[in-house]
């Protein structure tokens, strides 16, 4: 005789549509596009074991960045472990390129042809409303940062490559590429946050901190430190480019960086207690209303780099904080234009 189970045959459908609505609703949860980012590349790395050229340099270095970024995500820090990894994603980005194309990195025809192939591969017009909606701003910033590059990188990739080596051409074909994946995972990574910043032009800031520097530029530490003279004039120039094109959270994310560089070659206050100052800066902008996501960045790299004895955290309190609340007011008058005055003496030589 068969047992009667009435129980079990009613409760097996009931226990199983709770499942299925259980896995339903986790297999419904948005991924994290970021994660997901880091996670692919540490499998390419991982699968993939070349050891030479390009990508065997740059594969060797990635482990440790994945890491780090995934280190900053679970501290909460998601924008600065973006910021951070952006430009390792760029160098992995481009040297896989290179990698999967390996004709077009011997020889110059094959070059010039893949070049063509890849025009269409980046953003070439870039308008000023073109990351309207992504946020929070300090996300925004960074995707704006990156969308001109991608032009300028495939712009500068034919003569390099003709002036140098085919190779070395067709990694700024993939670093322009590079560029357009990283703007599209920004934009995959737009999160809810408060009223967007009243963010404005920089022109008379930027003309003030260009002057700032110009006046450090002198021997003996113009002579010592001419490298980073460089990399803050080069920022500088960036940071014009973006205002110039509308692009004003980027522009005032690296204003910002160019602040920090300057202060540093200045040689950054040592202050009161660094601790105090950072926490009194996060309490201020606790205080605002709105997205202050862009100044919470900027906290953030101060705060690690502090923690690893690094002397960005003292310039950052001392002088990106009030640069960047002073950017959220109206802009300062332009300061009036001096007179050049020019004195040419003319020497004649004797047989002229």
């Amino acid at each position: 005789m068969t047992p009667h189970r009435p129980a079990l045959r009613r409760g097996v459908p009931a226990v199983f549509a709770f499942l299925l609505a259980t896995v339903s609703g986790c297999a419904a949860a948005p991924a994290d596009p970021f994660a997901q980012e880091l996670a692919g590349w540490s499998a390419r790395v991982r699968d993939d074991t070349t050891t030479t050229g390009l990508w065997g340099d740059a594969r060797r270095d990635a482990p440790a960045a994945i890491a780090r970024a995934e280190s900053l995500i679970h501290d909460g820090r998601r924008d600065l472990a973006l910021a951070r990894f952006e430009p390792v994603r760029d160098n992995l980005s481009a040297a896989w390129y290179v990698h999967q194309h390996p004709g077009a990195a011997r020889d110059s025809a094959a070059f010039e042809a893949e070049r063509t192939r890849a025009a269409n591969a980046f953003d070439r017009d870039v308008r000023a409303n073109a990351l309207d909606g992504v946020t929070p701003e300090a996300l925004r910033a960074i995707a704006e940062a990156a969308l001109p590059r991608g032009r300028a990188y495939y712009d500068a990739s034919l003569e390099y490559g003709r002036n140098t080596m085919p190779l070395y051409g067709l990694y700024y074909v993939g670093s322009a590429i590079a560029q357009r994946e990283f703007v599209d995972l920004c934009r995959k990574m737009k999160a809810s946050a408060g009223t967007p910043p009243p963010v404005r032009g920089l022109a008379v800031e930027i003309d003030a901190l260009e002057t700032r520097l110009l006046k450090l530029y002198r021997p003996p530490v113009s002579i010592d430190r001419h490298s980073e003279f460089i990399a803050a004039a080069s920022m500088l120039k960036e940071v014009r480019e973006l205002d110039r094109l509308g692009l004003r959270s980027g522009a005032l994310m690296r204003y910002l960086q160019g602040v920090q560089r300057t202060v540093m070659l200045e040689g950054a206050p040592a202050g009161d207690s660094l601790d105090a100052r950072l926490a009194s800066w996060t309490s201020r902008l606790d205080a605002r209303r709105g997205d202050t996501s862009l100044g919470r960045l900027f906290l953030d790299i101060a705060a690690t780099d502090h923690a690893a004895g690094r002397p960005a955290a003292a310039a950052i309190a001392s002088d990106v904080m009030p640069a960047y609340v002073a950017a959220l007011d109206p802009a300062p008058p332009s300061p009036p234009a001096v007179k050049s005055e020019v004195t040419v003496t003319l020497v004649r030589w004797p047989y002229t």
